[in-house]
Formats: structure tokens, sequence, C-alpha cells
């Protein structure tokens, strides 16, 4: 009886001290929401194309010999040469381009007892419309418009003449073919607008690192693309492409290029303003949020009186709207201990941070049966001045920054961008799968100036 009473002693005070230990720290769930779907930003960019440098680039390509014709026997029994005499003063109507072309005639006529030679002046006066094509390559029609003497060919031989009006036609019909196939090399064959944005349209789904002290990659990531009319405006050609994308910033490796959507086939839209308003979704993995809390945390030693603890490592995830902060410790308490906190932006600090981070309920009731002293320690505190990690650069310096790099931007030889970022904002910070997420507001100007055109430039 002695022994079964021992027994049931015994079994008792098991149970009494097996409930009061305490029991394996779980380790807390990880939990996402779903979040609205990015907004889309919208980025007008105007483009402008100097009359002056078109003029220019035109005169040079269209030099000296415009038509010439070394025959007798071609049916008209002359032989013609005309030269541009000076330069091509273009005209702007909407979507037709005018111009002047001056030459010196130089012609010999076969009269048959003998050849007759005279010398005139001619000014022809040409026109040529354009169009976008869905594919956003350029169709242009050239016509003559007519033409004015400046000095008329006469020579008087027995009653010959040489027939003035033949030698206009001759003049205008022939060179036409020329002076057109200059001109719609000049607007269509140097690259074109379908190049142009072609290769834009593709670039802007590569990842872009914009800042390698922070290793941080945008995407523009376009969904839809449009232009307005070709206006003039003082001296210039005037266009705005209109551009909707869903950009994403992000912070850690190189990521994966986006699919490339093939480009939308031209639309003519009206714009309704200048400028950019660009919602980016900033990304941080948790793998790069990790790296940087680790460099920050892991080696430091706390101490409580005789107690003392070190981190040796740190791991986060998410849980809906909190991000768990798991901490490895060892010394005089070794094992995990988990906290939790909300990322928030903070305006005054310009930092995004994990507020009111703390212990979570379980390691709470945990260590207060274990390992108590952690709770009254400086641990918690430190661990959150060393979580606000993910903005530390200031965003009055991005801003200068990226208006830097857009000022004297060449997209490609004589094609320069101008810009300004007017405010750069975070708004709202979400807690995903993959890592956290910003939604940064960033609002501005650019402008796109095409100058030195030659054949390099894509115009």
């Amino acid at each position: 009886m002695r022994n079964f009473t021992s027994l049931i002693c015994f079994l008792f005070f098991a149970l009494l001290t097996g409930c009061s230990a305490p029991k394996k720290l779980e380790r807390p769930t990880e939990k996402y929401r779903d979040i609205m779907d990015q907004k889309r930003s919208v980025l007008s960019i105007p483009i402008e194309l100097s009359i002056a440098e078109l003029e220019k680039t035109l005169n040079n390509q269209l030099d000296g010999v415009v038509y010439e014709d070394n025959d007798f026997r071609d049916g008209d029994n002359m032989k013609i040469k005309a030269i541009k005499r000076e330069a091509i003063r273009l005209r702007v109507d909407s979507q037709v381009i005018s111009y002047t072309v001056p030459v010196d005639l130089s012609i010999e006529y076969n009269a048959g007892i003998t050849k007759l030679k005279a010398t005139g002046e001619i000014s022809m006066d040409f026109a040529t419309a354009f169009q976008i094509r869905e594919d956003w390559g350029i169709e242009t029609s050239t016509v003559v418009k007519g033409h004015r003497w400046l000095q008329k060919p006469k020579v008087r031989m027995a009653g010959i003449n040489i027939p003035v009006g033949f030698v206009a036609n001759l003049v205008l019909n022939n060179s036409r073919k020329y002076i057109a196939s200059t001109i719609d090399g000049l607007v269509k064959n140097e690259g074109g607008l379908e190049n142009l944005v072609s290769d834009t349209w593709s670039q802007m789904y590569e990842p872009i690192l914009v800042s390698p002290e922070y290793s941080t990659w945008l995407s523009v990531n376009p969904q839809h693309i449009g232009m307005s009319p070709i206006v003039t405006r003082q001296d210039s050609f005037y266009m705005q492409l209109r551009i909707e994308g869903e950009p994403t910033v992000s912070v850690g490796p190189k990521p994966k290029a986006l699919q490339v959507i093939d480009l939308p086939p031209f639309k003519e839209e009206v714009q309704t303003f200048e400028g950019f308003v660009i919602n980016i979704g900033a990304n941080i993995t948790y793998e790069e949020a990790e790296r940087l809390a680790r460099e920050s945390l892991v080696g430091e030693t706390f101490d409580y009186g005789k107690r003392f603890v070190m981190v040796e490592d740190i791991n986060l995830w998410g849980q809906e709207d909190m991000v768990i902060v798991s901490t490895r410790l060892r010394g005089s308490y070794t094992g995990e201990i988990y906290l939790q906190g909300r990322p928030v932006y903070n305006i005054n600090k310009g930092t995004i941070e994990l507020r009111d981070l703390d212990f979570t309920l379980d390691t709470r009731n945990f260590l207060f049966k274990s390992a108590g002293w952690l709770l009254k320690g400086p641990i918690k505190n430190q661990i959150q001045d060393n979580m606000n990690f993910l903005l530390q650069s200031n965003l009055r310096e991005s801003k200068e920054m990226i208006t830097q790099q857009l000022n004297g931007y060449q997209l490609a030889p004589g094609v320069q961008m101008t810009g300004r970022v007017d405010k750069l904002d975070i708004r709202d910070v979400y807690v995903l799968r993959e890592g956290l997420r910003a939604d940064i507001l960033v609002t501005g100007a650019i402008k796109i100036d095409v100058k030195n055109l030659n054949n390099d430039t894509g115009w």
C-alpha cells in the first residue's frame, strides 16, 4: 500500500511539474492577404523635332544635282542638268510639309544642224503629306504643287526656240522622283518612328539598375501606348507619346525580365496633360531584408546583469499585415524568439519602419515562464531600431538624383531627354508572400528633343 501511495504521489508531482514547465515555442504561421491590383501609371512624353534641324538635314542630303538627263535620244532632243542653287525652306501646315526647291538649269538642245545651249533658273514647289500607319511606320506622299520661272531659258537661232514649258514639265516630273525619294528616306527610312517606339517599348520590360549602392531595379512594364496628332509649335514639330504601365522597383538581385507584350497598334490620342504620374510598387524581398538586418544585428551581444544573449540569426516573413521577426539567440537563453510589427511609412523621417514591434503573445507567455528577464531588457528596442532598413535614403536626395539623371540623358545620338521630378512620396506599405511592397507616387515631367539628325539617330 505504501508503494502504491508513493507511486501516486510521484505521478502527481510529475504531472504538476510537467504542466508548469515551458513547452517548445511554436513558429508563427505565415499568412498573406491579397492586395488590390497595381494602379496604372501614365507618362505623357512630349517630343519636339526642330524644323530648322529637318531643313538642315534635308539640305545636306538633297544637295548638288537634283536631276540630270545626258541623252539626246530619249525623245526630247535635250540634255538637262538641274542643280540646287540655294537652301530649301520648309513650311508646315498640319500634317503637310511644303517646300520650295530653287535650281539652276543647264540646257543643251539638239536642233539637228547644230546644238544650242542655254541656262535658266526655276523654283519648284512640292508638298509631302504624311500619316502614321498601324504598325507605327510613316506613310508619305509627295506631289508637285507648281513652279515659277526665275529666269526663262531663251535661245533664238534661225527661228528655233527652246520650249520653256516642256523643259519645266520635264524637270518637274523627273526631279520629283528623286526629291520625293529623298524626303521619304528622311522621314521614314532613317530608322523612323516605328523603330524608336518599338525599341523603347521593349526596353521598358528590362530591369534597369537605378541604384547600384542599394541594388535597386526598375521595371516600367508598359501595357498601352498611343500618340497625339503631330502639330507645329513655333519652329518645331510637336507630338506626345502616352504610355500606361505598371512599374515596379525591386531591391536585391536583378529580377527576371518581364514577358514583352507585342507593341500595340498605333492609336491616335488627344493628350490631356503634360508630365507623368507614376505609381511604383517598390518591392524588397525577405531575403534582402534579412541580409540588411543581419548586417546590423548578427553578433550583437546584450547584457542583463549576469546574463547575456548574442544574436545568431534573423529571419523574416509575413502574417497578414504584420511582419514576423524571428531572432535566434545563444547565451543565457538559447533558442528562437519572435517579434511582430506593422510596416508603415514615417513621413517625418522619410523611412519605412516596423511600428510597435513587440514580442508575439506566444513568445511573451513562453519567456514569462522561462526567461522573463528578456522581456525587460533592451533587445526588443534594439531590434526595432535596426528594422528601419527599407528606406534609409532621403527622398529629397532621390528626387534630385532622378532629376539629374533625366536632364541631358541621351536616348540616341541627337535624341536628348530632359525632365524633372516634382514630387516623390510613399503612400502605403503591404506585406506580400514575396516580401514587402511600398506604393510610391512620383510626379514630374519629361521632354524629348530631337536634334542633329543623321543616320544614327533613328530619325
